[in-house]
């Protein structure tokens, strides 16, 4: 997959920054102390899922969190879904779910159907699906600025990988265990 082109032009580390060593143990910086974010995974996904969220943010209305965008596209995507998959779904406590289907429904985006005394069926209102599909620009453009500096079979890379290490996690899919 690699060519011998690509690998040699790789980015190397300027001199006095921490470069990963072979066997993923520590990597040593300037004046030989132990940097424990050049190189980490996590560290360095998280810095990239902040800055799609504070591009993703700019973009929003004020009312309209990245979070309850997310919520809101769930929702739509699983129409009928109670507050407490929904809840798994975001990986959030049932208080923060009701925080923001009660901030969803105020903005005139999701209805609460009784499905007993407990639990609500979720759905879009016509308002709703409105928004998402208007919010989809938003997304693309904050994607697109965030993704600017790679190709398009980069992009594709990165996502195909992402979505792997997503999926490797059986606790990600809430709805299968929740409903059987």
């Amino acid at each position: 997959m690699c060519s011998d082109r690509s690998i040699a032009s790789a980015p190397t580390a300027p001199e006095g920054v921490a470069k990963a060593s072979d066997n993923g143990t520590e990597q040593v910086g300037a004046a030989g102390a132990v940097d424990l974010l050049t190189g980490n995974i996590g560290y360095l996904i998280n810095r990239a899922a902040l800055r799609c969220y504070q591009s993703l943010a700019r973009r929003l209305p004020p009312e309209m969190s990245p979070a309850r965008l997310t919520a809101l596209s769930m929702i739509g995507s699983n129409p009928g879904m109670n507050q407490t998959e929904l809840g798994a779904m975001l990986d959030i406590a049932n208080p923060s779910v009701v925080r923001v289907v009660n901030a969803l429904e105020g903005m005139g985006y999701v209805l609460r159907t009784p499905i007993d005394r407990r639990s609500y069926a979720l759905t879009l209102t016509e308002l709703g699906g409105k928004e998402l599909g208007r919010t989809r620009e938003l997304v693309q453009e904050s994607e697109e600025e965030v993704l600017s500096d790679l190709s398009s079979p980069e992009r594709s890379m990165l996502l195909l990988f992402l979505q792997r290490v997503a999926d490797k996690d059986p606790r990600r899919d809430p709805i299968k265990q929740i409903r059987p």
